[in-house]
């Protein structure tokens, strides 16, 4: 038999897989995903108020992922689609796993971050020797600053909360 929690987990991660495919495939997370998320925390606070209690710690990590996405937008980090949908993700999570969830996503960032990193690093490495052997600097903006799709990293930081909550078990 399934628990709540188990229900609530794989519905997460239905949707997360479907976004995921999305944004490696389009590059954009419509809209419609976050209002879908909005209209699910609704029905999650009315029928399961234990899990997703009616009190400002729920909203908190939100609107930071809010903030820091529109900051990171402004800077060009970050896609909107991608910050507006992290927003709304965060309040499909319990809220006593919002803590967890942030630290896998952090972890889940460096990794892939890194390894796209060193990844895009082998490939260009000749333009990125050349820019730097005749110290053109601005040239390397070429070769970094691009953004990768961050839906697919949502996705495996769920992966590695549901192993820690032992959902998977």
């Amino acid at each position: 038999m399934f628990s709540m929690e188990k229900v609530i987990y794989i519905f997460v991660l239905i949707e997360l897989i479907v976004v995921s495919w999305g944004d490696l495939k389009t590059r954009k997370i419509p809209n419609a995903w976050p209002i879908l998320n909005l209209i699910v925390f609704i029905f999650f606070l009315l029928w399961l108020p234990a899990q997703y209690p009616f009190v400002l710690n729920t909203f908190f990590y939100s609107f930071v992922f809010l903030f820091v996405g529109f900051v990171f937008f402004l800077i060009r980090i970050m896609g909107a689609g991608d910050s507006k949908f992290l927003f709304s993700f965060f309040l499909l999570v319990p809220l006593q796993v919002h803590p967890l969830v942030l630290h896998n996503l952090l972890l889940s960032t460096v990794y892939i971050g890194s390894t796209f990193f060193i990844y895009n690093c082998i490939k260009n490495y000749r333009g990125i020797y050349n820019s730097l052997l005749i110290g053109h600097f601005a040239g390397l903006k070429n070769y970094f600053g691009t953004k990768f799709p961050f839906a697919p990293v949502i996705l495996a930081s769920w992966i590695f909360t549901g192993y820690d909550l032992k959902i998977w078990i």
